[in-house]
């Protein structure tokens, strides 16, 4: 059995709560809506009933009694509600209200005055390499606060969308940044450092607002993921070994002893070994005796390739024989 009825908009329903209910004395049961007296048709007696006053933009307390035609008594109170809506920038990230979690935008129906507490979270996933990061509420609360609106009231959170950058860095140098979220359309320096003994060699870059480039420190603009690679080189110097005077034997590094002026191609940084004898003979009658490396060095030392062009000069100084004889019978 189901009856009810209608005064002052307000709505009252019985419904019978059992499969079954039992002939006997009909009772008429009346309900206090708040605004007014609301009749249901006659109850059953040893029947239970659901209760409910339904009216638009109205909460009542309780929403719904359980009764039978011998227990009928109870009240309804209605209370005015207010539409609130609770919602996000960008639309579609997680929002939580009086503590159950929701997908934005959200509508509710409160009570006006009533306390509630709204909250999102910090950061928030989006499709891959994006993320949303919480900027503030349009009412100015904290992440989580309560708010108790008396009007009809939009919360809304706001986010900034976040794209990542990720930042490599070849054989040979480093980069900064390091990497990470940056807000869309932010402007981004990045630089490459080579380490000793390398050369920048140039900034490939894919995604939007990447950048291909020569230059070591260029900026990137965050309109979506981007990927950036600094590429470096070995760094090479031209090294000349010579004597003065030319023509003396040198050794460089494990190589066979060699005729002076000798050029090399070496690594920037890299060490090497340069050497030679300390008596050379030379043309009948001559040698040469080795006085120094222009470079303050030992006889036989190490050197470090320069980041410049260079020449160690190994100095000698020529010495000629006198021989001396004596003639028969002087003295």
């Amino acid at each position: 059995m189901t009856g009810g009825g209608t005064l002052d908009g307000v709505t009252v329903t019985c419904a019978n709560t059992l499969t079954e209910y039992f002939a006997g004395d009909l009772r008429q049961a009346f309900y206090n809506s708040g605004t007014g007296n609301s009749s249901c048709s006659a109850l059953w007696v040893g029947a239970s009933y659901l209760i409910t006053a339904q009216k638009p933009n109205y909460v009542f307390t309780p929403a719904s009694r359980t009764v039978s035609a011998g227990n009928i008594g109870g009240d309804f109170t209605g209370s005015p509600t207010i539409p609130i809506s609770v919602q996000t920038s960008p639309s579609g990230l997680q929002i939580t209200v009086d503590g159950a979690p929701y997908t934005s935008p959200q509508n509710f129906n409160w009570v006006a005055g009533s306390v509630h507490s709204i909250s999102t979270s910090t950061v928030q996933a989006g499709s891959p390499r994006q993320q949303f990061s919480f900027l503030n509420w349009s009412d100015g609360g904290l992440v989580t606060h309560d708010v108790s609106p008396t009007v009809g009231t939009n919360y809304t959170a706001n986010f900034a969308t976040q794209y990542e950058l990720t930042m490599n860095a070849g054989a040979g140098g480093t980069v900064a940044p390091a990497g990470g979220f940056f807000s869309s359309g932010q402007s981004v320096q990045i630089t490459a450092t080579p380490n000793n003994g390398f050369s920048f060699a140039g900034w490939t870059g894919s995604g939007t607002g990447s950048v291909t480039s020569s230059t070591n420190s260029v900026n990137v603009t965050m309109n979506g993921p981007i990927t950036q690679t600094a590429n470096f080189t070995q760094s090479t110097v031209q090294v000349t070994i010579q004597s003065s005077p030319a023509g003396r034997s040198i050794t460089i590094d494990s190589e066979a002893p060699s005729i002076a002026p000798q050029i090399r191609t070496w690594v920037v940084g890299s060490s090497h070994a340069i050497g030679t004898t300390s008596t050379q003979a030379g043309s009948a009658g001559t040698q040469y005796v080795w006085t120094g490396w222009s470079d303050g060095g030992t006889i036989s030392h190490n050197v470090t390739a320069p980041v410049t062009t260079t020449a160690y000069t190994a100095n000698f100084d020529t010495q000629y024989q006198l021989t001396m004889t004596a003639g028969t019978g002087e003295r």
